[in-house]
């Protein structure tokens, strides 16, 4: 498949979907809808929140690591919350290693747990940005097949585990991936990762921390 569009649904209205041009698939967890292209999750992280987004992510790269699309969107279920020209953006013919789907922002909240949830993950810290950790709101992004998979797949299953088992006194894990995408795309390929957050520097605005 040369793209294909991965949709993070829980309860969202996704009548917008009819309007994609390329094949999507979206991942269910309100139970509620019935399709070829509709794959249905159980909630195992009751109510249905703490895995959010990233638990949907994670297991899609898992069960589809050695058939990744060339190019995978992965986006909200209603994605114009964080990105009002999503659809052109999905249905345009862009190609290349990443871009967000959205705006770029810069985390400085709660550094003490997303470090601790990154050495669950990495035995060395490699992200070090004087302006914050830059991010996608909503965790909505465009990523090669090439990208993903300079993570083996049993990284990913790492992931799975933390986004599971590990608990923070703030807000949930899945959260804090959401910081991570950018990070985790990209820390193996240490060359592009300076190039993008040079790119960052000069095309957006990472003056307000979130």
């Amino acid at each position: 498949v040369e793209k294909l569009i991965v949709i993070a649904r829980y309860y969202e209205n996704i009548d917008w979907t009819q309007n994609i041009k390329y094949p999507y698939i979206i991942y269910d967890k309100g139970q509620n809808l019935i399709g070829d292209n509709v794959i249905r999750l159980p909630n195992e992280f009751a109510p249905g929140r703490k895995g959010k987004e990233a638990h949907t992510y994670i297991q899609h790269i898992i069960n589809n690591y050695d058939d990744l699309a060339d190019q995978n969107i992965f986006v909200q279920g209603w994605p114009f919350d964080h990105c009002e020209n999503a659809l052109k953006l999905i249905n345009d013919d862009w190609r290349g290693s990443f871009r967000p789907i959205g705006r770029i922002a810069r985390s400085g909240q709660h550094y003490n747990d997303l470090f601790c949830i990154s050495r669950k993950l990495w035995n060395d810290i490699k992200y070090v940005c004087d302006y914050g950790v830059p991010f996608t709101p909503g965790a909505q992004f465009d990523v090669s097949r090439e990208l993903i998979q300079s993570n083996p797949k049993e990284w990913y299953e790492r992931c799975w585990e933390v986004i599971s088992q590990y608990e923070t006194p703030y807000i949930n894990t899945a959260v804090y991936f959401e910081f991570l995408w950018i990070y985790i795309f990209m820390r193996n390929n240490p060359t592009y990762l300076t190039e993008f957050l040079n790119y960052l520097k000069v095309n957006f605005s990472l003056n307000n921390r979130m």
